[in-house]
């Protein structure tokens, strides 16, 4: 998944694919935050960065993984609360606050 968003990108673009994880994962987490701006499908996001966390470990997407398996398994905080707290997280991304992701 990640592979073509970014080979499709790049050749749209026609830059160089960047070779290291940091670099990657800000590309990938650049793209859902901007396609969760469009759609306001706070749980594709999330979805889709736990994927990219899991597929992905040294994304370091923790924090989405644990969100969507709590979102998954009906456990812990409810619908309303996870999507609020999705959207805080993603918010955060979106206006280049200080994230979970750089601590």
């Amino acid at each position: 998944m990640l592979d073509t968003l970014i080979g499709d990108s790049v050749s749209e673009a026609g830059v160089i694919i960047p070779s290291d994880s940091t670099n990657l994962r800000d590309i990938a987490v650049d793209w859902v935050t901007s396609t969760w701006r469009h759609t306001d499908d706070t749980r594709w996001a999330v979805s889709t960065l736990a994927r990219l966390g899991e597929t992905y470990p040294g994304f370091d997407l923790g924090l989405w993984i644990g969100l969507d398996d709590e979102w998954n398994g009906e456990w812990g905080r409810l619908d309303p609360d996870l999507k609020a707290a999705a959207k805080n997280e993603l918010n955060y991304f979106t206006h280049g606050g200080a994230t979970a992701l750089d601590s």
